[in-house]
């Protein structure tokens, strides 16, 4: 290639027409990728946009024509000092770019209110796969890509055949894999707990099938129990002693005024109580544990019955949910109120 031809060429990059042509790529390129942003999230538009080989060579194009466009102008000319320094700037931060993409770490940081966290979600793509007898993990580095991506490999047995990095998620109630009788508390719950300011999605479950739900969630201040839905009729009452027992055996719950049951406080100062349960008779220290006593003062929990205190939950915030039904306690009305939930709304 002859001095010439490389003069030719220096003249294209460094001439406003190139420069029109990468900015005017760029530009598309920018708003493509502000749309994808705002829509589908910064993540996407860093794999369909930001982060592709077309985007990378687009900005390499700047470079170039903003580095052949300065040493076009060489030597030094008093005039273009100014051109000197905004081109010199720009070259600057299109280095600091590359260097940025290469050796920096890019991920985020999820904060919600009254939790701490230092977890950082790092953007990149990996599937673990564990071998718990063998006491080894293997870790497979997934495309860095924004659509449906066929792998094919298999590695000891396990095929990997396409990865989807972004799917929807749809909530779909499966069928027990398990026979459970009618008085098993398994019932599963969706609701949304909202005020002006914010709104939250939710699932609760006792069922002993459920591996994402649990029957207790945290919201800030907030914590929500999910029962069995037998007990909402007790949590109601506003009973002195703000006791409430459940039996498991027939999903029924009663109040200790309910049996005419005297509430004694032992020696201890703490509150003990007998319950005529069929032909015997039940000891509960409530303040203790919810299960009852044995003949030997021990706690037996293959009993059907249990003991709830509603007085350990009227300090803090606590909403009790049973399914269509709800719970919870008003300190300024120092009072238990209940409230049956309609379809869809909290």
């Amino acid at each position: 290639m002859n001095n010439k031809t490389l003069k030719k060429i220096e003249k294209t990059i460094g001439g406003l027409k190139f420069a029109v042509t990468v900015l005017t790529l760029f530009a598309l390129a920018m708003i493509v990728g502000t749309f994808f942003e705002s829509y589908f999230g910064t993540d996407f538009a860093n794999r369909t946009v930001y982060k592709t080989w077309f985007f990378i060579l687009i900005q390499f194009g700047m470079f170039l024509s903003i580095t052949f466009a300065a040493f076009l102008r060489l030597p030094p000319k008093k005039r273009l000092y100014g051109f000197y320094t905004i081109h010199s700037g720009l070259i600057i931060i299109g280095a600091g770019s590359f260097i940025t993409y290469y050796s920096g770490v890019d991920g985020s940081l999820l904060l919600q209110a009254n939790s701490p966290n230092r977890e950082v979600v790092l953007s990149e793509d990996i599937l673990k796969i564990s071998f718990p007898n063998e006491g080894r993990v293997v870790t497979y580095k997934l495309p860095y890509t924004g659509f449906e991506k066929k792998i094919g490999e298999t590695y000891e047995g396990i095929t990997i055949n396409r990865y989807f990095p972004f799917a929807d998620k749809v909530f779909q109630w499966m069928p027990p894999q398990s026979q459970y009788s009618n008085n098993d508390p398994i019932h599963s719950s969706k609701y949304t707990l909202a005020n002006e300011m914010v709104a939250q999605d939710f699932v609760l479950s006792l069922h002993p099938e459920s591996i994402e739900f649990d029957s207790n969630l945290s919201l800030g201040p907030l914590t929500l129990h999910y029962l069995p839905s037998g007990l909402s009729q007790c949590f109601g009452k506003n009973n002195p002693s703000k006791l409430i027992l459940w039996d498991r055996k027939n999903t029924s719950c009663f109040t200790p005024e309910d049996k005419n049951v005297t509430v004694q406080t032992a020696a201890s100062g703490r509150r003990f109580l007998v319950i005529p349960y069929g032909d015997k008779l039940v000891s509960f220290f409530p303040e203790v544990s919810p299960w009852p006593l044995n003949k030997e003062m021990q706690v037996d929990r293959n009993s059907s019955l249990r003991i709830f205190s509603k007085k350990l939950f009227e300090e803090k915030p606590n909403l009790f949910l049973f399914g269509k039904s709800s719970a919870f306690y008003d300190k300024d009305e120092e009072k238990w109120f209940s409230h049956n939930l309609e379809k869809g709304r909290l």
